[in-house]
């Protein structure tokens, strides 16, 4: 199993995605947050929207997430906006998924930008 296995998936599937950078910097007198993105770039990811679905946490259910985004390792970050279909997304969770020892894909969270 080799990296390239998900890349030919990717090449059948994924469709381009608009993606923006976000770097987000804090004040260290006033504590204030700001977020700075980058020019848009396209991308290439397989996108799919499911049903909501939710997990239970201490303050109750809460949602899982509004869309879900597979693609290649180490391209997307956390908070980095993505716009698919004229909706804007913003990637909540980027988690790893390895085979053996091999980093072979990133599934992402994604939430809508109100």
């Amino acid at each position: 199993m080799t990296t390239g296995d998900f890349t030919q998936i990717l090449a059948d599937f994924g469709r381009v995605v608009s993606w923006k950078k976000v770097t987000k910097t804090m004040d260290a007198m006033t504590g204030t947050e700001t977020s700075t993105f980058a020019t848009a770039a396209d991308k290439t990811a397989i996108y799919f929207q499911e049903d909501v679905k939710y997990i239970w946490d201490k303050e109750g259910l809460l949602a899982a997430a509004d869309a879900y985004m597979l693609s290649v390792p180490g391209v997307f970050s956390r908070y980095d906006q993505v716009t698919i279909d004229g909706i804007t997304f913003y990637v909540e969770q980027v988690i790893q998924r390895y085979v053996l020892t091999t980093g072979m894909l990133e599934y992402c969270r994604l939430f809508r930008v109100a």
